[in-house]
């Protein structure tokens, strides 16, 4: 809640002191008033816009969730993935919606001080989260959720900067670090907004158990913006979570949703070099000065890629407290590169029995990265266009989960052509199974 006027004023001193107070109270709360307002006309009332085609049957599983991340700006691939997932929320309707980060470019809901926060705050959400009213208001707010990214934290934009003595320059880098942005977001009533402190959603996937699936929404921004000795409370509260799940029978599956992923073969993973003869994406080492020294340098100042120390470090925190809380988690989802991948990871934490095999990649919500082309045999399935126009780009879209029979059953899809994507090797599905393994 934003903060009220106070609560100790005395009408009969300092009364120019106390009038700033209440212009502020009333400042923010219109503020707040007008964010709400401008939400409810695209998505808030449950009862308004809902379609009732085939019943609101949800056809492929006992339970079903979509997840897309990265899809905080209005772009024709944004515009795509909406229609798409309506279209789909129409004819087969699934029971939850992840936002995985980055839901507002760049800056969040961090508007240009100079800007009027009244306008253009209401505004940005009209554009991206418009085009999602449907579906958004037909689940309700307990069951969309989105978990804050590095660009909803960030402060300001800088435009136009040289660094290094004008080695390089660049023409806009978001910096610095708030959590005004994320305030904003969770006021925004058709959604419920996770950021700080790991938190958790219950849900029930098997018909015969009334609880059984456990998702926790961890904000991985916070860490990788601030440094590992200031990490301990989110990694506490990480860990109770799975604990407190863990005498409790009923709970058969723990999906882990976040921004960033443990594991990614596009862009901030290494895999951003072109290859025009071999028509394929290469790998780079973008923490290394020489190879990489635009990156190199981002790396320092904001490190966002998996080869930095302190990415290693989240990386590292996050398994070890799984590990450390005895009990399973089968999927990690995680948006942050721009791209659609299925990892498939059984033997790379061989000493950690309870992490993820299953990595998911959903991050092409409004953007597309290059990605590595699929390598089936070692468990690595996704969907470039390696035409010379494309040039490795991930095609867009978003993942599926649906749960029947016992196993999850994940499926992507194209925004664009709204068809299911072969993600290497003819395969366009995934069936997961209790222990974290794949069954096909």
């Amino acid at each position: 809640m934003w903060q009220g006027s106070d609560t100790d004023f005395n009408k009969d001193k300092k009364r120019k002191g106390e009038k700033e107070k209440r212009m502020k109270w009333i400042g923010d709360e219109q503020l707040k008033i007008a964010g709400l307002q401008m939400v409810m006309l695209i998505s808030f009332c449950n009862a308004c816009g809902q379609t009732k085609t085939s019943n609101g049957v949800n056809k492929s599983g006992d339970f079903s969730l979509v997840a897309i991340g990265d899809a905080g700006e209005k772009t024709a691939i944004l515009k795509n993935n909406a229609a798409a997932m309506t279209e789909m929320f129409r004819q087969d309707r699934f029971d939850a919606l992840l936002f995985l980060g980055d839901n507002f470019y760049p800056t969040g809901l961090n508007v240009d001080p100079d800007a009027d926060f009244r306008k253009e705050v209401p505004k940005k959400i009209k554009e991206v989260l418009g085009p999602f009213r449907e579906v958004m208001a037909g689940l309700g707010r307990q069951n969309v959720h989105a978990v804050a990214g590095n660009h909803d934290y960030y402060k300001k934009l800088v435009m136009k900067r040289s660094f290094l003595l004008g080695l390089f320059s660049i023409e806009a880098m978001p910096i610095g670090i708030t959590n005004k942005g994320n305030q904003r977001a969770d006021t925004i009533s058709s959604w419920t907004y996770h950021y700080g402190l790991p938190r958790q959603a219950i849900y029930q996937t098997d018909r015969q158990s009334q609880d059984s699936l456990q998702i926790i929404f961890f904000d991985s921004a916070i860490l990788l913006r601030t440094q590992p000795q200031t990490w301990r409370p989110y990694l506490a509260q990480f860990h109770h979570l799975l604990v407190s799940t863990k005498n409790r029978p009923q709970i058969k599956w723990r999906l882990l949703a976040m921004h960033h992923p443990l594991y990614s073969l596009s862009e901030h993973g290494g895999y951003s070099e072109w290859d025009s003869e071999a028509r394929t994406v290469n790998y780079v080492n973008r923490c290394d000065a020489d190879s990489a020294a635009v990156s190199y340098f981002y790396n320092t100042v904001d490190p966002e890629d998996l080869c930095a120390p302190r990415y290693r470090a989240y990386h590292d925190s996050v398994l070890a407290t799984i590990q450390r809380s005895g009990v399973r988690v089968q999927m990690a989802l995680a948006g942050h590169d721009h791209a659609l991948q299925f990892l498939y990871y059984p033997k790379v934490n061989a000493g950690c029995e309870n992490c993820p095999k299953i990595y998911v990649v959903s991050g092409a919500g409004a953007k597309e990265n290059r990605v590595k082309a699929p390598a089936p045999a070692r468990g690595e399935f996704t969907c470039p266009d390696s035409s010379a126009q494309r040039q490795g780009k991930s095609q867009a879209g978003f993942v599926r989960l649906d749960f029947q029979a016992g196993q999850w059953r994940a499926r992507f899809f194209n925004g664009k052509t709204k068809r299911e994507i072969n993600m290497g090797g003819g395969r366009k599905e995934f069936l997961i199974q209790a222990d974290g393994t794949l069954a096909n």
